[in-house]
């Protein structure tokens, strides 16, 4: 009643988007302190693109065109593959605490 600390154990995310990168946190409180606590979760994710195979680009072309490719999302670096390329833009969020992402 007059104070202490609460832990608690975040189950189903990954370590990596968690404070302090560990799944078990604590909050301290003091006697009449509200009865919640936000915890802050960070929702980090890669943006790339996988430019085409290489027998379908024509490099001696003197005005190409845009290349084809695959844009991808990955919340885990580990899926993102060598061959990746960075992805010029924004990401929209609408509600976050950012609701725009510059990429660059």
């Amino acid at each position: 009643r007059n104070g202490g600390a609460v832990f608690f154990a975040l189950q189903g995310l990954p370590e990596h988007f968690l404070p302090g990168g560990a799944s078990r946190q604590g909050v301290a409180y003091e006697a009449f302190a509200p009865k919640h606590a936000e915890i802050e979760v960070s929702c980090l994710f890669w943006v790339y693109w996988l430019p085409p195979d290489d027998e379908e680009v024509d490099e001696e072309d003197d005005d190409p065109e845009p290349q084809d490719g695959m844009i991808f999302i990955a919340v885990d670096p580990a899926q993102v593959p060598a061959e990746a390329k960075p992805v010029k833009g924004f990401v929209a969020c609408p509600g976050a605490s950012t609701e725009r992402l510059d990429l660059d």
